[in-house]
C-alpha cells in the first residue's frame, strides 16, 4: 500500500489524460504478463521512463492500480449516478481486460452482472463481448432470453 502511486522508488511513471501515476516495474510484471512483455520484450515501453495510456481516465487507470498494489476492489463511488458507476466499472474492466488481470476483471464482471436491466443490457453484452466476460455475457443473454419470452 505504501508504494501506490508513490513516486519514491517508482521506476515508471504512466501518463493518463495528462496526469501522472507512478508505478514500479517489478510489482507490475509480477501481476501481468502484459505488462512484462511491456516491460521486458522490446518494446519501447522497456527503454521509457513515461509510458502514454491512451483511450481510459485517469479514474479508472488510478483504480486497477490501486488494485495492483493494495487488493482493494473498485467500488461505487454513492455521489455518483448509476450511469456514472456503471460507466466506471466498464472502464475498469477494459483495463483489466487490457492488462491480463484476470482476478479484476471477474470482480468486474459480478459487479456489473447486477446492473443489468433493460436499458442496460444491450450496452453490457456489447462491452461482455468485447472484453470476452464470459460470465457477463451469460447474464445478458439469460436477461434477452428471459425477456422475449414475456
Amino acid at each position: 500500500r505504501h508504494f501506490f502511486n508513490d513516486e519514491e522508488f517508482s521506476d515508471v511513471t504512466f501518463i493518463v489524460q495528462g496526469q501522472k501515476v507512478y508505478g514500479h516495474k517489478m510489482v507490475l510484471s509480477i501481476v501481468s504478463d502484459c505488462f512484462r512483455a511491456m516491460f521486458t520484450s522490446g518494446f519501447r515501453e522497456s527503454e521509457s521512463m513515461e509510458i502514454e495510456i491512451p483511450d481510459c481516465s485517469h479514474e479508472a487507470f488510478l483504480a486497477v492500480m490501486e488494485y495492483i498494489y493494495t487488493g482493494t476492489t473498485p467500488k461505487g463511488d454513492t455521489r455518483a449516478s448509476r450511469e456514472a458507476n456503471l460507466n466506471r466499472l466498464v472502464e475498469i474492466l477494459e483495463l483489466a481486460d487490457r492488462f491480463f488481470l484476470d482476478n479484476l476483471k471477474q470482480i468486474c464482471e459480478t459487479l456489473l452482472q447486477g446492473m443489468v436491466t433493460a436499458e442496460t443490457n444491450e450496452y453490457l453484452l456489447q462491452v461482455a463481448q468485447k472484453t470476452n466476460a464470459m460470465q457477463l455475457q451469460a447474464v445478458c443473454e439469460h436477461f434477452s432470453r428471459n425477456r422475449e419470452s414475456i
